[in-house]
C-alpha cells in the first residue's frame, strides 16, 4: 500500500505518505487532535516539526535529488468485520433485554459507522472505488498537505528541469493517495505535469489507471511482504526480483507457520490483563454476564467518541 515518488534536476522519484488539509500555500497543518481520543492506527497523522527548522543545505551546495516512501492516507475501516460482529452483539442482547440505557445508543451509532465506510468515497474525484477500505477526506489532504511542504522545503528542485516518477503498490487507496499527491504538485505549478511519468498519476480520473506496464505499479518494490504466484510471477524474474519473491514467500511462511510467533500470539490471546478492559467496556453496554463472546473485545476500539 506504499507509494514512491523521486525528484531532481536530473531525475526525480516520490512514494507518498500522508498529511493536511488547506488549499493555500502556505505549509499546512493537519486539525489538532487529542490523542486520547485515537487508538492504534486510527489516529491521524500530523507534522512533527516547523517547516522553518529544518536543516538548510550549506552555503555553497543546492537539492540534487529527494526521494518520499510513504503509505497511503487515512482511511476507513478495511472490511466489514469488526463493525458487524458488534452490532451482531448488539443485536443478540437487545433481543434479551441485555443492554444498559447506554448500550441502547450503540445501535444506531455503528449503522451510522457502517454506513459511513459502504459509502466511503462515493462520489469523489480521484477516488476509484468507493467503500471500505478507501481515503477519508483526512487522508486526501494529508497528501495533498505533504505536496504542499515539499514544493516549500525544496523550490529549487521542484521546477520545470524536474523528471518525476511516481510508483505504488497498486493498491487502489495507494494509487488514490498518489494521485492526490500529484494533483496537488500540479495544482500549485501546472508546469510540473508534463514532468511527472507516468502519464497515469497526473490525471484523477478513474479511467487513467497506472500498471506495471506504464511503470506506475512495482509490487516487488513496494508490496514485498505479499508476493505471490498468480499476480507476480506472470512474467520472467530478474534475478533480483527472484530474490525479493523468495524471501517474500519466506516472511510468509514465517507468519503463518512459525512455531514461536504462534506461541506469542497465543500468550496475548490468553493475557488476564487483555481481558480486563473489554470487560469494564462490556459492563458498561451490557446488563447480563450470560453472553458468551469474545466480540467485547472490539469496544474499546470502535465505540464512538461521545458513548466512552
Amino acid at each position: 500500500m506504499n507509494i514512491l515518488f523521486k525528484t531532481t534536476v536530473l531525475a526525480a522519484s516520490l512514494l507518498l505518505a500522508a498529511c493536511n488539509n488547506n488549499d493555500d500555500q502556505e505549509a499546512q497543518t493537519a486539525p489538532s487532535t487529542n490523542p486520547s481520543k485515537y487508538y492504534q492506527t486510527k489516529t491521524p497523522y500530523q507534522p512533527q516539526q516547523d517547516l522553518k527548522s529544518y536543516e538548510q543545505a550549506p552555503t555553497g551546495f543546492q537539492p540534487v535529488f529527494t526521494e518520499l516512501v510513504a503509505r497511503h492516507g487515512s482511511r476507513g475501516l478495511s472490511s466489514l468485520k469488526y463493525d458487524l460482529a458488534l452490532y451482531n452483539l448488539w443485536k443478540q442482547a437487545k433481543a434479551e433485554n441485555a443492554l444498559t440505557p447506554l448500550g441502547e445508543q450503540l445501535g444506531a451509532d455503528l449503522e451510522a459507522m457502517m454506513k459511513a465506510n459502504i459509502l466511503l468515497g462515493y462520489g469523489v474525484e480521484g477516488i476509484r472505488q468507493y467503500g471500505y477500505g478507501n481515503e477519508t477526506m483526512t487522508g486526501i489532504l494529508e497528501h495533498r498537505g505533504i505536496a504542499d511542504r515539499l514544493l516549500q522545503r525544496l523550490p529549487t528542485l521542484l521546477n520545470a528541469q524536474a523528471s518525476i516518477l511516481v510508483q505504488s503498490s497498486g493498491v487502489d487507496r495507494a494509487v488514490d493517495s498518489a494521485k492526490f499527491f500529484t494533483a496537488e504538485l500540479i495544482k500549485q505549478q501546472p508546469q510540473l505535469k508534463d514532468k511527472i511519468v507516468p502519464l497515469s498519476y497526473t490525471n484523477l480520473s478513474s479511467e487513467s489507471v497506472p500498471s506495471i506496464e506504464d511503470g506506475g505499479v512495482d509490487r516487488f518494490k513496494l508490496y514485498f511482504h505479499s508476493l505471490n504466484a498468480d499476480e507476480d510471477l506472470a512474467q520472467p524474474l530478474s534475478v533480483s526480483q527472484q530474490k525479493i519473491y523468495d524471501a517474500s514467500q519466506a516472511y510468509q511462511d514465517f507468519e503463518e507457520n512459525n512455531k514461536d510467533l504462534a506461541q506469542k500470539l497465543d500468550e496475548l490471546t490468553k493475557n488476564t490483563q487483555a481481558e480486563k478492559l473489554p470487560k469494564w467496556y462490556s459492563a458498561r453496554f451490557l446488563k447480563l454476564t450470560s453472553l458468551k463472546s469474545s466480540v467485547p473485545l472490539v469496544i474499546a476500539l470502535a465505540i464512538p467518541d461521545h458513548l466512552q
